[in-house]
């Protein structure tokens, strides 16, 4: 981790300027995002400072718990910070504070903002662990409902630390959170966060397995989920579907799985999960997304659900397998 990064960051959230803070987070909020943020608003508020956290989107039902204690009234904000957000135009659509973003806290590959305070840590697995190191910096005790908020987004950018950036320092943040609490473990929020679905939420994932598409060259698992079918199987706006891609993952013997969502006509979101040799990042930054090299998204426009898939697999004939 970059020392004299975290320290000038440190420095810049506890100066006098810093007032009135709006954190964003990305489209599709997800619990890194949401979890960096919320902590990031305690650290501020500790030091008698007011901020709010701005979402572009619905918040996914899963993660409705961390506001259960945090009153997130907004305001007119001076400065926004930027929160796993690796580009502008992440913050969504419309975004109404676009001309004050002042810095940005992030660890995707590639960011592209161009702000005054920048920290961003491509090798961390998740922005929440820069989180809780600056709480280490400032010297800010993580309080419990900050453990909770930190653990969610650490737990969850690592796939309950399945995937390949589940590192040393991660089970070691993780185990420290665990102290936080008053409970002396995560046991209810990880069955909040990875094990209770609703009916709607089981019925889609059985759909899933037998729907989604097996490719043998190249070696993919593919699915769509449109608006009609998440309409008839009653998918809620509200219903959490980041995890929904890791349910192709579960096909052996496939490097690569795409997951793509139609948000409206003609455009459809992708999620992007991928094993060695191949680079989610890679195919992704196709499309003009990017992300992690072995988890990635990206924005598509196609005519209809045929060009979608045939755009997607003219992509993936070219990279290497």
């Amino acid at each position: 981790m970059n020392q004299e990064a975290r320290k000038d960051f440190a420095q810049f959230l506890l100066s006098e300027d810093t007032q009135d803070v709006c954190f964003a987070c990305h489209v599709s909020p997800d619990g890194d995002s949401v979890g960096s943020a919320v902590a990031l608003a305690m650290l501020l508020r500790a030091r008698g400072r007011r901020a709010f956290i701005h979402l572009p989107e619905a918040l996914p039902c899963t993660l409705a718990f961390l506001f259960e204690t945090f009153d997130n009234t907004a305001f007119d904000p001076k400065m926004v910070v930027a929160v796993d957000v690796s580009t502008p135009e992440r913050l969504g659509k419309g975004f109404p504070y676009a001309d004050r973003v002042a810095a940005v806290l992030d660890h995707h590959m590639a960011n592209s903002f161009d702000v005054e305070h920048k920290w961003v840590e491509e090798e961390a697995a998740a922005t929440g662990l820069l989180v809780a190191a600056l709480y280490d910096e400032v010297g800010e005790p993580i309080s419990a409902d900050a453990a909770r908020a930190l653990y969610t987004a650490v737990s969850t950018d690592t796939g309950r630390f399945c995937h390949a950036n589940t590192t040393e320092d991660v089970l070691a943040t993780a185990a420290r959170l665990t102290a936080c609490v008053p409970e002396g473990n995560f046991e209810a929020l990880n069955r909040r966060l990875f094990i209770e679905k609703d009916a709607a939420r089981l019925r889609l994932e059985g759909y899933v397995l037998t729907h989604a598409v097996l490719s043998d060259a190249p070696r993919c698992v593919y699915f769509l989920l449109t608006k009609k079918l998440r309409k008839k199987l009653g998918i809620t706006p509200d219903a959490d579907l980041g995890s929904l891609v890791d349910v192709l993952r579960t096909f052996a013997g496939y490097p690569i799985c795409i997951l793509a969502k139609e948000s409206e006509k003609g455009v459809y979101k992708l999620s992007v999960r991928s094993q060695e040799p191949v680079s989610a990042n890679a195919f992704c930054r196709v499309f003009g997304g990017g992300g992690h090299e072995r988890a990635a998204g990206a924005t598509v426009r196609a005519k209809n659900a045929f060009a979608l898939k045939k755009a997607v697999f003219a992509a993936l004939a070219d990279l290497k397998q």
